[in-house]
């Protein structure tokens, strides 16, 4: 029988602008189960994520860390692990991967929690060499190596694995089904789509809605929720969807069904670079300045996907409401980092400080009824890991960055977000209730943004902001905290 801990299920997108829902303020996305979803819990609208690119912010979403501390500071380190090792063919000689951080689903495994995660995790790199034997590497699965595996990893005792985006490129565990379920879908997908948009990486997908990655994380999900397995013990679930992450390529019945919706236009534009640092392109990308209406067609097949989530999304509260575990499970639903679908002229993400990529959807629904209700105070990624321990009884082992949302001091919230990749100069940011704040030591430049009064970051205020005496405040925080969150770390760097 279960003890009093909650179920936690936390659902993770990829690249997922805040105003991406309807509960966010687009009004023409069809995201009505995670509206629900929002009426029901709580709506974090000043949700900051401590990095700009998937495996940096995963990483601090599963160590409570600043990526200055777990040492995953961009795409292609793996996240070290004392606990973890390698279960790849060939690997386990190697021994564990020693490491100062434990990871969420470790601890919660320890304090009696079935741990099971489906569909993206992004913890190794994908893209690296096949020697270096991590289990989401690609090529392994490429060569059938890894057919049999499902973990543990990372703390999780089961894994259901998907890797990678869009449809010609995906692997892993969801791969192997559709091979299996659907082989004349699986056969398409290694030949190139005919079908030109005049957008790279952009055109209606060849995979049915009924076989796609986001239903099948949906109904993998489904089928543990209804288990018996799911009512023996308190779990921990992460459902991960590669979605909306470029390619943009939702299923075709979609892409065409969504041709006809309006969309969410970008609040900036290309011109609105020019008051940048200098780290900063200056100029959008060519698609967008030849033909601005493909501005028009990312949008809308981004809405195609999100609506896709969201009903797996759907699917899956119904499940924990009909096998009568829905009174007793705490759900997070949250993203990575954003995506600028247009915004500046751009598209995708860089390893810069953006209100489009760091801000994100968080909506949490607490049945404990201990969580704050909806707040705009800033909350940080690194704050969900103290925030779950607390709720699951679980005591904390390792030095952490975040600050659990039970018993928050509200008038100090603050949120940080550290870039360090190879691509951009370095910078330091911190949030508060109103502005961003970022350095740039390398150049030693800073930008400051209003968010009350441009929220889309048109116009550097940082100028007129330092004669004023919240600058002193925020500068002297934001010095502290990042060299709080410093732990010179070794890391190898790959292709991701």
């Amino acid at each position: 029988m279960k003890k009093n801990k909650p179920n936690i299920l936390w659902i993770c997108t990829d690249e997922q602008r805040y105003d991406s829902l309807g509960c966010t303020g687009n009004p023409h996305a069809v995201t009505p189960h995670l509206d629900a979803l929002a009426s029901e819990g709580a709506l974090y609208s000043r949700f900051i994520t401590a990095n700009p690119v998937c495996m940096p912010s995963r990483a601090s979403f599963f160590t409570g860390q600043m990526p200055s501390r777990h040492g995953v500071v961009t795409n292609g380190i793996p996240l070290p692990n004392r606990d973890m090792v390698a279960h790849a063919p060939e690997r386990a000689d190697l021994g564990p991967l020693e490491s100062h951080a434990t990871t969420l689903p470790e601890l919660l495994a320890r304090g009696g929690y079935h741990t099971r995660s489906i569909g993206k995790l992004h913890l190794t790199p994908t893209q690296a060499s096949p020697d270096e034997r991590h289990p989401e590497n690609h090529w392994l699965w490429h060569e059938g190596k890894m057919e049999d595996w499902h973990g543990p990893y990372y703390g999780f005792e089961h894994v259901d694995l998907t890797l990678h985006h869009g449809e010609r490129n995906v692997f892993g565990h969801y791969r192997q089904w559709l091979k299996e379920v659907a082989p004349e879908v699986d056969k398409a997908l290694s030949e190139p789509n005919a079908q030109k948009t005049g957008v790279p990486n952009l055109y209606p997908g060849r995979i049915p809605p009924q076989f796609h990655h986001s239903t099948w994380v949906g109904d993998r999900a489904v089928t543990f929720l209804m288990s018996e397995e799911a009512k023996q013990s308190p779990f921990f679930l992460w459902m991960s969807f590669p979605d909306p992450h470029l390619p943009f390529t939702p299923p075709a019945e979609l892409s065409e069904e969504f041709a006809s919706h309006d969309y969410l236009r970008p609040g900036a534009v290309a011109e609105d670079l020019q008051g940048k640092p200098s780290a900063w392109p200056k100029k959008g990308v060519r698609f967008f300045e030849d033909r601005p209406e493909n501005i028009a067609l990312v949008r809308r097949y981004t809405d195609a996907q999100n609506h896709l989530v969201d009903r797996a999304v759907g699917r899956a509260v119904q499940a924990l409401k009909d096998s009568g575990l829905w009174d007793n499970t705490v759900v997070v639903f949250t993203s990575d980092h954003g995506d600028y679908l247009g915004e500046f002229g751009l598209v995708g993400k860089k390893e810069l400080p953006s209100n489009a990529l760091n801000h994100v959807p968080c909506i949490v629904r607490d049945p404990t009824g201990r969580l704050p209700l909806s707040t705009n105070l800033p909350i940080s990624g690194v704050d969900l890991f103290p925030t779950i321990c607390d709720l699951a009884g679980i005591e904390i082992e390792h030095a952490i960055d975040g600050q659990s949302l039970l018993g928050r001091r509200e008038s100090r919230n603050r949120a940080l977000v550290q870039c360090q990749g190879a691509k951009f100069p370095a910078s330091f940011t911190i949030y508060d209730e109103r502005y961003r704040l970022s350095w740039y030591p390398e150049s030693d430049e800073w930008e400051c943004y209003d968010h009350d009064e441009d929220p889309y970051e048109k116009r550097n205020i940082f100028n007129e902001f330092r004669e004023r005496s919240h600058f002193a405040e925020l500068k002297e925080e934001l010095m502290t905290a990042h060299l709080k969150a410093m732990r010179p770390n070794i890391g190898r760097a790959s292709c991701w």
